[in-house]
């Protein structure tokens, strides 16, 4: 994945890659914090500002075993994506391994199905947690 994967490229790399290979991507040192910049930037990116335009929220996104915390700002429309974690208090902490997040991302894995299996797990307000999806289209 580069600086210039689109999310249909993305979507048909995770798509076409089996576990272990997600997890050999994802285990490159050099290749995992650019992996993650471009997927919250195509993530931020695709928000849908007529549904968010009212939501002032920070989501805490941590992925993996270390784990990788990231924290995704929904601010009137907007969103920005940072490492972290930032001094701000989440309203929202995801919590989840590299290929359930890559799955989820890639809109191949359903959020309620990962929280039923125990890979995804969700702190703080889950009204808030159910409206993401919605979210981004």
């Amino acid at each position: 994945m580069n600086i210039d994967t689109t999310e249909a490229e993305f979507q048909q790399l995770v798509t076409g890659s089996t576990d272990a290979e997600l997890t050999a991507i994802m285990d490159d040192p050099a290749e995992r914090p650019r992996i993650l910049r471009r997927i919250f930037e195509l993530w931020c990116g695709g928000i849908d500002s007529a549904k968010t335009r009212k939501v002032d929220a920070l989501i805490r996104w941590q992925i993996g075993t270390a784990p990788d915390t990231w924290d995704m700002r929904i601010h009137h429309g907007a969103c920005t994506a940072t490492p972290g974690p930032t001094p701000a208090t989440p309203v929202v902490t995801v919590t989840l391994g590299d290929v359930p997040f890559l799955r989820l991302i890639a809109r191949q894995a359903n959020g309620v199905h990962l929280l039923a299996t125990r890979k995804m797990r969700i702190t703080g307000s889950i009204p808030t947690a159910m409206r993401l999806d919605t979210w981004f289209p």
